[in-house]
């Protein structure tokens, strides 16, 4: 009978077969997490840009009297809905001041949830704006 006489300890610790491997598995998960979040925040503050744009757009157009609040409230949400499914559009006119409010769940607009959760709350838009003199 044969036995396999196993390797000497330092003909071990002198080979390096397969530790790119190794740390390629430690690193891959580290190196998506970073790309993952990367690509979250800048979906969040790309929406975010454009409810600030569409906020300014609807309270513009109540300020100039080309819409009232119900159209711009449909207009603004027909604006931001294309990318996110539950928004929350507020329009008040009150005297001589007009108040646009577009909300929506940050976890709506990032592509990996497990990183923007709903305990972040909300992206809120808010846009004051003076009525133009008739």
């Amino acid at each position: 009978m044969r036995y396999c006489i196993p390797p000497r300890p330092h003909r071990l610790l002198k080979e390096e077969d397969g530790s790119s491997t190794v740390e390629i598995a430690l690193w891959l998960p580290i190196f998506f997490l970073i790309i993952a979040t990367s690509v979250d925040f800048s979906l969040i503050f790309s929406k975010n840009a454009q409810m600030w744009d569409v906020a300014r757009d609807s309270a513009r157009r109540m300020a100039t009297y080309s819409m009232d609040g119900e159209e711009a409230k449909t207009y603004a949400h027909s604006r931001v809905r294309n990318t996110a499914d539950s928004v929350e559009v507020q329009t008040l006119d009150e005297g001589e001041e007009v108040i646009v409010t577009i909300s929506v769940p940050i976890e709506d607009t990032a592509f990996f949830s497990f990183i923007a959760t709903k305990a972040w709350g909300d992206i809120e838009a808010r846009v004051s704006m003076l009525k133009e003199p008739i």
